[in-house]
Parts: C-alpha cells; sequence; structure tokens
C-alpha cells in the first residue's frame, strides 16, 4: 500500500524523491526500484518476480486447523499438533 502511496506523492502530487523518503521512511533506492517498476510494468510490484522459498506443504485448511488449535490451548506440544492434523487429515 505505501508503494502505491509512493507513486502518488511523485506522479500526482510532484514531490520530490527526498520528500518520498521522508513520509514513507523507504531508502533513496528502494523508492527508485518502486518507480523503476511502476514505469516498466505499470504495477508497484515486479511481475516477473517468482516467490521466494519453498512452496508450503500444507493447505490453508491445515493452517486454519492448526491455528484453531493454537488459539484453544497456546501451551500445546509440536507432537500434539501432528498427531491432531494427522487425525483431521484422515477424516477427510
Amino acid at each position: 500500500e505505501l508503494r502505491k502511496q509512493v507513486i502518488t506523492w511523485q506522479y500526482e502530487q510532484g514531490r520530490s524523491i527526498r520528500e518520498i523518503k521522508d513520509l514513507s521512511g523507504y531508502s533513496l533506492s528502494t523508492i527508485y526500484k518502486v518507480l523503476r517498476v511502476y514505469n516498466m510494468y505499470g504495477e508497484v510490484i515486479d511481475p516477473t518476480n517468482r516467490p521466494r522459498g519453498c512452496p508450503c506443504k500444507l493447505a490453508t485448511e491445515d493452517l486454519d486447523f492448526i491455528q484453531g488449535l493454537l488459539w484453544e490451548n497456546p501451551a500445546i506440544y509440536l507432537d500434539e499438533i501432528q498427531e491432531a492434523l494427522a487425525d483431521q487429515r484422515s477424516l477427510d
């Protein structure tokens, strides 16, 4: 959201890069990168970037289930979470 604001400050309000730096808290290099990506793609996030890290092995439903367990019992042990998740998956 702040990246979109950088574009607004620059192109709609005509603010200087230094003003944008002070308003956003971004470094100059980050501001220039946001502007470059916007000029190239018309978006504030580079669409050619691939997601970082390993793909998640848990489905959204699994993550929601685990979050529910943690809300119910914040002191639950990992082996108990694994067991409950295995039981939940075998029911489906």
